[in-house]
């Protein structure tokens, strides 16, 4: 039953992510680097560090789904076809993390902030 939600969940994070590059395409002849760089990490950032704790030690198979994703925002946001440049270049000239040490990342933070800041509240209570 766990497999079943964590599956649907990550459909549904792929399929929300698309159609917003979808729409940021359309519009990236009329914005700068800057404002599109902006925007997808709102947007698809958002989306793809959503539930990072769920997806900590997932498959590879999935991890790629959603780094396909952030190299598809990285070559809109830079404005280049898929075959003109490598995508991984890409991301790592915008100062992006692959989702796989973004995942890491994140909950890093998480568990750093809870047991040295105390924060948030309901993790902190958990660890006295």
């Amino acid at each position: 039953m766990q497999h079943t939600r964590l599956k649907q969940l990550h459909i549904n994070i792929v399929k929300n992510c698309n159609y917003h590059l979808q729409a940021l395409r359309h519009i990236h002849p009329s914005i700068t680097k800057e404002v599109a760089n902006n925007m997808t990490c709102a947007v698809t950032g958002s989306r793809l560090d959503y539930c990072n704790s769920i997806f900590y030690k997932m498959s590879d198979k999935n991890f790629n789904k959603l780094q396909r994703i952030q190299n598809h925002a990285a070559q809109i946001v830079c404005g280049v076809s898929r075959r003109q440049q490598n995508a991984q270049q890409l991301c790592h000239n915008l100062h992006w993390l692959p989702v796989y040490s973004r995942t890491d990342f994140k909950l890093a933070t998480l568990c750093f902030k809870s047991h040295i800041i105390r924060k948030p509240n309901y993790l902190a209570v958990t660890l006295d």
